[in-house]
């Protein structure tokens, strides 16, 4: 048992440490990002630190785009423009940039939430010249596709069928309650996600609120929030049909299964796949499970 959040991190590291040295991918991972504005740390960043992958970011909030150019890194290459359906349209700036949209937020469900407009304040609005994703060169190899951009997730996804025909993963911000008007919701962008060969992995831990109510002064009632607003998802593409998948594909779903949403079981099962093939030894899965549980024993050789 792990007993620490120190501990964590060496075994997270160690187990990342085996699949770089038991994987050899014929390219580098690319992680393509829509939305990169720095307000939390990326899923991906210890494959980023590792070496394991390059990123292409998006953001179109010219402060945003600065801070991201003041965290300079070999692999790393960021871009000021704003991803969606080919033409112009207008991005709407909050006081708060994590709410900033190409939709305006719903007065209605905030009023009813009870949070959220004080902190946004009125929105400024820029124009903005919108690019699809498959008319992007920088994008043509997109093995992860992460997007955070408030409502404009299905749009994306639909402008990038090409340049998602090999991705493995998909992770989308899914918003369960509306923020903005006419925003699609997680029924509208599970269809689109769908439609292009993903299935539901996991829902992530969501951003939930509190129903302001009569007693929400009372001491210990606000601590109830029960409302759910938004959270990501991780999307796979399905594996039922792996055995159509190339080695690259499966390396690139086990670096992500590890180290960027933790589902060790299923980059086991792709450590599998490779094995039955013959691309790769059946001592990296031994190795990578014992990392995974801790333990120091060696697999016997030939494993």
């Amino acid at each position: 048992m792990v007993s620490s959040r120190r501990e964590q991190r060496l075994f997270r590291r160690k187990r990342l440490t085996v699949l770089i040295r038991g994987l050899k991918p014929s390219r580098q991972m690319h992680v393509t990002d829509v939305g990169a504005n720095p307000v939390h740390v990326p899923p991906y960043n210890e494959l980023l630190s590792a070496g394991a992958c390059r990123v292409t970011g998006f953001e179109p909030q010219i402060e945003a785009y600065e801070a991201l150019l003041k965290q300079p890194h070999a692999n790393r290459v960021f871009v000021n423009a704003a991803v969606g359906p080919s033409g112009q349209s207008v991005l709407n700036i909050y006081r708060s940039s994590g709410f900033s949209s190409l939709f305006k937020l719903h007065p209605p469900s905030l009023r009813y939430l009870g949070r959220f407009l004080p902190q946004v304040g009125t929105a400024k609005e820029a124009e903005v010249m919108l690019r699809p994703l498959d008319e992007i060169s920088e994008v043509s190899d997109t093995d992860l596709l992460k997007i955070d951009v408030q409502g404009a997730e299905r749009d994306i996804i639909s402008g990038g069928v090409a340049s998602l025909a090999k991705a493995i993963c998909i992770i989308p911000e899914l918003r369960y309650y509306r923020l903005y008007a006419d925003e699609p919701l997680l029924g509208d962008l599970d269809t689109t996600i769908r439609a292009q060969g993903f299935v539901l992995h996991k829902i992530l831990p969501p951003v939930q609120t509190h129903i302001r109510n009569s007693q929400s002064l009372l001491p210990g009632v606000a601590s109830y929030k029960s409302q759910w607003i938004d959270g990501d998802a991780i999307y796979i593409r399905s594996m039922e049909q792996a055995d159509l998948w190339s080695d690259d594909q499966l390396i690139y779903l086990a670096f992500a299964a590890d180290s960027v949403f933790d589902s060790p079981d299923l980059c086991l099962r792709a450590l599998d796949i490779l094995s039955a093939r013959g691309s790769i030894t059946r001592r990296v899965a031994a190795l990578y499970a014992r990392a995974l549980v801790g333990s120091n024993e060696q697999p016997a050789d030939g494993v």
